[in-house]
């Protein structure tokens, strides 16, 4: 298999998916996590890189090499991760999460992370791989979830380990808590290994990855890999959260040390494109599914973080909800339409106070004024009394809340039903609104109540 050349940049397809060139699926370009290098630094606002001016946002990389911002830079159009002999870096003395993965090396490398996560699409870039014993590596990370589009290496020194000099390996990585302790390897619920036929670090061909609800689909130059579907994976499906894109190079000790004569080595993208089926009304669903935490786009969502901040019993931040408000409200992992979570709503008897709310952090969802519908999933509990639930948006004033009501009391019970809502908002985003759900104690009738929401979309209707 010979590489693939790059696309001229006037050519209408360049913009298009390798593996959907006629655009079939009606793909959109998400320009906010794509890039193409082609300037002269790399675009602060699009990514972090790992040790520049000395700042660490998820770690910095495992023994035998570590992560060094200079590394990471653009050079004739493409991102170069360089790794080289460099004895005179400083190099830290902990293992960051108590990993490491041999032996220290004076070896320097980088890490390049995408500061937007995304939810859903499909994934491309077009890459070559360092010629050397070390990881070229393309990938996503999220709440508790990882995707390896790829790991390869260019030229191990283990012939026969598990990554070759011709392969490239996809995977996911299950980070729950119950999963992390298995550590490397043994939370892996899916990996598959594709033989090229070429050795990967001869020349550039185009990795792309379908990412859906659903199922994932591995591409290779535009031509169909793997595919592997939800229903397959079960339980080991974690992908339902937004993820962030990472570059980076490491050693695997098991697969052999790289020589000092064979560095440096450059591991090279020319682009990194993210496209989506957008619905153009659609607000950002990725905060309702009730999967993981709400948290800020420059914010990474990884295993040490989350681990770290579990063991101080600091959770990262999700929906407020407070002390009172807990007894009303709670993410359950026991009833979902999609993912693994939903929210539970439940009152036994009158509510503490007319009204209880719980919200989102603020500035979670960036809703302007105008017309819109919202939909969503609700499961009723067969004799809950509870007839209605109020869901807010900020009108007016800072701090006012406007609420409208869904309706429950006639909806079908035991099982998952769609409802919608249309409400107007009368003033522009602002970085001190929030999100709402209530329920109001006139609505809660004399028995009990569990009901679940789930899968909420907001659409745009007018202006």
């Amino acid at each position: 298999m010979m590489g693939t050349p790059a696309i001229a940049k006037n050519d209408s397809k360049a913009m298009l998916p390798a593996s959907d060139q006629d655009n079939s699926d009606g793909w959109v370009l998400n320009e906010e996590v794509s890039d193409e290098f082609n300037g002269t630094e790399i675009d602060r606002d699009k990514w972090h890189v790992e040790g520049y001016e000395g700042q660490y946002h998820h770690w910095k990389g495992r023994a035998p090499s570590q992560f060094a911002g200079h590394n990471a830079y653009l050079k004739d159009g493409k991102l170069n991760i360089r790794t080289q002999w460099e004895p005179d870096f400083k190099f830290a003395s902990d293992k960051p999460g108590g990993v490491a993965y041999g032996d220290p090396l004076p070896v320097t490398t980088a890490a390049v992370i995408g500061k937007k996560r995304f939810l859903n699409g499909y994934m491309e870039a077009r890459t070559k791989a360092g010629n050397a014993s070390m990881t070229s590596a393309f990938w996503a990370l999220g709440y508790q979830s990882e995707l390896d589009v790829y790991e390869q290496i260019g030229n191990p020194k283990n012939k026969k380990g598990n990554i070759r000099e011709t392969h490239y390996t996809s995977a996911i990585h299950d980070w729950r808590p119950n999963r992390y302790e298995a550590q490397f390897g043994k939370n892996k619920t899916f990996t598959n290994t594709y033989d090229m036929g070429v050795r990967v670090a001869d020349d550039f061909h185009i990795y792309g990855v379908e990412w859906n609800e659903d199922y994932l689909k591995f591409y290779l130059d535009g031509k169909l890999t793997k595919e592997i579907s939800r229903r397959e994976i079960g339980d080991g499906w974690v992908l339902s959260n937004p993820m962030a894109i990472w570059f980076d190079s490491e050693i695997f000790e098991w697969l052999g040390n790289p020589h000092k004569e064979e560095l440096p080595a450059i591991y090279e993208i020319d682009y990194v494109r993210i496209w989506q089926k957008r619905d153009a009304n659609m607000v950002d669903k990725a905060l309702f599914g009730f999967e993981g935490p709400i948290v800020p786009d420059d914010f990474i969502t990884d295993v040490s973080t989350d681990v770290a901040r579990r063991k101080k019993g600091d959770a990262l931040q999700n929906w407020n909800i407070g002390k009172v408000e807990s007894k009303f409200f709670s993410l359950d992992q026991n009833r979902y339409f999609n993912g693994y979570r939903s929210l539970k709503i439940q009152t036994k008897g009158p509510l503490p106070s007319p009204v209880v709310t719980m919200s989102s952090p603020k500035a979670a969802v960036a809703v302007p004024k105008g017309r819109y519908r919202i939909t969503m999933r609700v499961w009723v509990q067969p004799g809950s009394t509870l007839s209605a639930i109020g869901l807010g948006l900020p009108q007016g004033k800072v701090g006012e809340i406007i609420t409208s009501p869904i309706h429950i009391s006639a909806i079908e019970k035991g099982r998952w039903i769609e409802v919608a809502q249309t409400f107007e908002k009368k003033n522009d985003a602002s970085p001190d609104d929030v999100f709402t759900v209530s329920i109001m104690n006139k609505d809660v009738g004399d028995g009990t109540s569990e009901i679940y929401l789930d899968d909420i979309i907001i659409r745009t209707i007018g202006p």
